[in-house]
């Protein structure tokens, strides 16, 4: 999937300024008087835009899985792992990181159930989703403005603007495309609906809206676009009004359901402490925003700035400008409301990314997602009056467009390596905005990476701008664990939930625990266990370490107890499930229940290897050959006899194969000389090796592998008997009564074992 290197901007630039051309000649045709048919302006448009988008984001198919906000939306997210009914249950009821977003979270659970954390396939998702929302857009622009030209121009701005690069090449922004997709099916649903009686296209927008909502809650401000393209296109009748009011009910819903989500833990205070500074850091944001569109530079995944006196230059411009912008809005609505209309669109869909509803950052390029259509179709709108009305010059203006379109493709290529992982990304941030938050981000990054004193560095700097952000502290705790300084980590560790609020820092308690636990401070690694599960009830690697220390000191009950009720929190959580299977295998002698839990396991994550193997060896022991069979098949064909479970396993069907199973013999040879190749000289092995032959019928061979596998392990019973068995077939009666008689008499032999030495010795005599 690498892309060559040497060139390749050039050569991308060369293919965009190709399908420039071909807009240019098609704009041309329309102008003239060789019309061009509907279906040949679809093809164009349609090639325009798939081309442009598949450009720029190809590339992030060999990018990486971020761990920012990707490790909580993907990585650590146990309710994407599996299609069932309580993970159905919890995405539709539940508050996630601080958003409800549900048809996001059934995304994740289609990509994971195709390609597991494979990036490749989030990525694909990704770039489809902003494929179809242009091509969406497209559609939805020239229905609206009846101009193929003005459509094709701005849903061209559209898709390869650079400010979209976050939105595409962030995996946990699914959410905004997914919202963009609903978003234009509703609205162009919504325009058919008005040609045409009955309920049912209003009623299917309206299906729209909430699916557009329930992927992202900041779509709620669509309503109002739809009152005021009523009012701009067209003239507003009462019916109109009314077929708008379900729509603004469920904004209205929803716009509840964003505050109350808000006042979970990841909620947050007016940006700047007050509301007097959130009004003022409000202005200049808009500001920004209008600049960035037109100038898409000095892009950033994190913005931080705050002003608290109306003084400031930075104020003072941005009032100006927007006052401005103010006065020329009403003079073009006045004049051109349909224009106008456009032009409101950018300051309507901000509405909600304005810190009416508290949100942890200033700004984001993400949030200009949707806004950047208005001012999209005001420049479309204005390169085809220009063109239509200043024929002299015409070659200008379209050298102009091509120059424009050919240096947001340019800049959106280049901006999209930066999110090639995360050691670019937070390289790049770290010197845009360097504050508290992308120090410590970075410094976190190069720990992961192993650059530790680089790390330090980088988190101390953090500190000394703010030594109450608790995350610093845990990622230093975090270096000195690595670097063994276990004393230090603890300091650290203690220091950071010492500033913990109510509700977070779960995987601080975790790290805490780990510590006291490399200590040798059982007790003390308990206690922050709990802690840590008493704030995210669903860490499937708390829930399997505390289990593990309970086992370690012997309080098996309180083992039992947690699985039994953190299975009653999630019935999902198939570590829990595989955990309390264990518990009823060795500690209860339950193998009914266990293997229960075993099943459920496997049901919840079909590549869990360790159930398969724990139910084969439960089948095995009550001789249920076939499942004993079929289960270590299963594993083996997961776990590709990569380590000592794939080795034992491979044994223990090789020899059910060899016992019971004497159509499969060759397949038993092809396993146990597999394995023997693999780790020689194993007592074990060599027995089963040589057992395969004697059921082969191949006894000297199998004589040979059983006298290597006594010399390895002269204690072992079985190739004790297994060769007695042997001698017998090649006639060596005395050597065989000899070792049966020596199994017989050694006292760790089993009742079994003795049994059947002495049923063959009767024999013999």
């Amino acid at each position: 999937m690498d892309l060559p290197k040497p060139k390749i901007l050039t050569i991308l630039l060369l293919n965009v300024n190709f399908l420039f051309i071909i807009l240019i000649s098609a704009f041309l045709q329309e102008e003239g008087c060789c019309k061009m048919t509907r279906i040949k302006k679809y093809i164009i448009s349609f090639l325009l835009l798939t081309s442009a988008i598949w450009l720029i984001y190809f590339q992030t198919l060999n990018f990486n899985l971020q761990s920012w906000d990707n490790e909580i939306y993907i990585w650590h997210n146990s309710f994407i792992k599996a299609f069932t009914w309580s993970n159905l249950q919890h995405i539709f009821t539940k508050f996630f990181v601080g958003n409800y977003a549900p048809v996001q979270m059934l995304s994740y659970m289609v990509d994971y159930a195709v390609w597991e954390t494979n990036p490749l396939g989030f990525h694909l998702t990704n770039i489809v989703l902003h494929w179809m929302g242009s091509l969406l857009l497209y559609l939805l622009l020239w229905k609206l403005t009846q101009k193929w030209s003005v459509a094709t121009i701005a849903s061209l701005i559209f898709a390869v603007h650079p400010i979209q690069v976050e939105t595409v090449a962030w995996l946990a922004q699914r959410k905004s495309l997914l919202a963009a997709v609903f978003f234009f099916l509703s609205f162009y649903v919504y325009c058919m609906s008005r040609d045409r009686e009955g309920l049912f296209w209003t009623l299917a927008s309206l299906g729209l809206f909430v699916l557009s909502l329930l992927s992202k809650i900041s779509a709620i401000t669509m309503p109002l676009l739809l009152l005021l393209y009523e009012y701009s296109y067209k003239k507003v009748r009462a019916r109109t009004v009314y077929r708008l009011i379900p729509f603004f009910i469920v904004s209205a819903i929803f716009t509840f359901v964003a505050i109350k989500s808000q006042e979970l833990p990841s909620g947050y205070e007016p940006w700047g402490g007050s509301l007097y500074h959130n009004i003022l850091t409000v202005l200049v944001t808009l500001r920004i925003y209008i600049l960035k569109f037109l100038f898409p530079f000095h892009l950033s995944a994190y913005y931080d700035f705050s002003y608290e006196n109306i003084s400031d230059p930075g104020v003072i411009g941005s009032i100006f400008l927007l006052l401005i912008v103010l006065l020329w809005i009403i003079r073009l609505y006045k004049k051109n409301p349909a224009l106008g209309y456009w032009i409101l669109w950018p300051f309507i869909l901000l509405v909600p990314n304005l810190q009416i509803v508290p949100l942890p950052i200033v700004m984001a390029d993400r949030y200009l997602h949707l806004p950047i259509i208005g001012l999209s179709v005001f420049i479309g709108d204005l390169l085809a009056r220009l063109f239509e009305k200043r024929k002299e010059k015409q070659i200008s203006i379209l050298v102009i467009a091509v120059l424009i379109f050919s240096s947001y493709t340019a800049t959106s290529f280049e901006r999209a390596k930066v999110w090639k992982d995360d050691l670019s990304l937070w390289k790049d941030t770290v010197i845009k905005t360097p504050n508290y938050f992308t120090f410590y981000t970075y410094g976190t990054v190069l720990k992961l990476e192993g650059r530790f004193q680089e790390a330090e560095m980088w988190l101390r700097k953090s500190l000394v701008l703010n030594p109450s952000f608790y995350l610093t502290y845990k990622s230093l705790g975090s270096i000195y664990d690595q670097q063994k300084e276990y004393d230090r980590a603890v300091a650290f560790l203690r220091k950071s939930v010492d500033l913990l609020e109510s509700g977070e820092g779960d995987d601080v308690w975790e790290l805490l625990g780990n510590v006291y636990q490399k200590q040798g401070k059982l007790r003390e690694a308990v206690g922050a266990y709990e802690r840590s599960l008493q704030i995210n009830a669903y860490s499937e690697s708390v829930q399997s370490k505390l289990v593990n220390l309970y086992v370690q000191m012997g309080e098996l009950p309180k083992a039992g107890r947690l699985c039994e009720a953190l299975i009653r929190v999630n019935p999902n959580i198939y570590q829990a499930h595989y955990n309390l299977g264990m518990y009823y295998h060795q500690i209860v002698k339950d193998d009914d229940l266990s293997l229960k839990h075993f099943d459920r396991a496997i049901q919840i994550n079909p590549k869990l290897l360790n159930a398969y193997f724990q139910e084969a060896v439960i089948y095995e022991s009550r001789k249920n050959i076939d499942k004993a069979v079929e289960n270590y098949e299963n594993f083996l064909t997961l776990n590709k006899i990569q380590d000592a479970d794939g080795v034992r396993a491979a044994n223990n069907l090789a020899f059910l194969y060899a016992e019971h199973k004497p159509a499969r013999l060759d397949e038993a040879l092809q396993l146990a000389e597999k394995i023997n190749i693999l780790v020689p000289h194993n007592g074990s092995l060599l027995d089963t090796l040589g057992w395969v032959h004697y059921r082969r019928g191949n006894y000297r061979m199998a004589n040979e592998m059983l006298e290597k596998g006594l010399s390895c392990s002269p204690n072992n019973l079985d190739i004790l008997l297994h060769l007695s068995k042997t001698l017998i077939k090649l006639g060596q009666m005395d050597a065989a009564k000899k070792t049966l008689k020596e199994t017989w008499s050694r006292p760790e032999a089993t009742v079994e074992q003795r049994m059947e030495a002495e049923i063959l010795l009767k024999k013999l005599d």
